[in-house]
């Protein structure tokens, strides 16, 4: 009653009715007529409220129709569906007994339908038409440059993907000869404590050949007594010799003068030989 009361130009009746989802059939009350809604053919709209058989607990459902034959529904209308003319709205999907009721459905059925118009005539339809016309080209185009783009950056990423490869395989590279050139170093640093020690050894064997009275100066020498003291001089001076020439080798590596292959390649054969030589003078020391 308050439905009828609200929009006079609605009228109720009981007509059959049959459900989308299950196809039965039943008769159900209904409210027909039109709603004051403009549209673009300055007529109404005509409504058919039907009222389920357990309202007030449900929503009703309701469909929009164009009154003027040359009218249609639009397509892509948010709130009606322009094949069946089946209309939803937030007000019946947010339905609430008993805050909800025909005539607020009503109300804001009016208000939605104002603000976005269901009907329009063949005019519209017309100029929607052209507008694909004009647009479909575009869209083409701008779909073959998106394609074009994603291939162009399939392609980069790919690449990326094989610079990073190569560049890890350049840092454990770098990073197995960095490994190595620790190793040499601490072998390096080994090799100087024992030239330190030995160093020390020569100079008491010196001392007690001279008597340990007197320290050579700078340019003075001594005659070698025998020959195992001349065969270990002879070892010591090669062992320093060859320390030398490893700080030659060090000096024209940091230089960039040779490279870490050749130099790795003769601090190793001057270190075997040097163990040789520092070998001799061990042993005769010890005799």
């Amino acid at each position: 009653l308050g439905l009828l009361r609200d929009f006079p130009s609605l009228s109720p009746s009981v007509d059959p009715f049959t459900h989308h989802r299950d196809g039965t059939t039943v008769n159900l009350l209904n409210a027909q007529g039109f709603l004051p809604v403009p549209t673009s053919t300055d007529s109404d709209v005509l409504v058919t409220v039907w009222v389920p058989q357990n309202y007030p607990f449900a929503a009703p459902t309701v469909y929009v129709f164009p009154a003027a034959p040359s009218a249609r529904l639009l397509p892509d209308h948010p709130f009606v569906d322009r094949s069946t003319g089946l209309t939803t709205s937030p007000y019946a999907d947010t339905w609430r007994y008993p805050l909800s009721n025909l005539s607020g459905l009503a109300r804001d059925l009016t208000a939605i339908l104002t603000l976005c118009p269901p009907c329009g005539g063949a005019n519209i339809e017309a100029e929607r038409d052209r507008e694909e016309e004009v647009t479909g080209p575009l869209v083409t185009r701008l779909c073959r440059d998106a394609a074009r783009l994603r291939a162009k950056a399939e392609e980069d990423i790919e690449r990326l993907w094989a610079e990073q490869a190569v560049l890890r395989g350049r840092a454990r590279a770098v990073d197995a000869a960095m490994e190595e050139l620790e190793e040499e170093r601490e072998g390096l640093e080994r090799a100087l404590a024992r030239k330190v020690r030995d160093t020390r050894v020569i100079s008491e064997w010196l001392g007690s050949v001279c008597g340990g009275a007197n320290e050579l100066s700078d340019g003075e020498g001594f005659e070698e007594g025998d020959e195992m003291s001349r065969r270990l001089v002879a070892n010591a001076a090669a062992e320093l010799a060859i320390d030398e020439t490893v700080d030659a080798l060090t000096v024209a590596l940091e230089k960039g003068l040779v490279g870490v292959k050749v130099y790795l390649k003769q601090v190793r054969a001057l270190a075997r030989e040097q163990f040789f030589h520092r070998r001799m003078v061990i042993q005769k020391w010890s005799i």
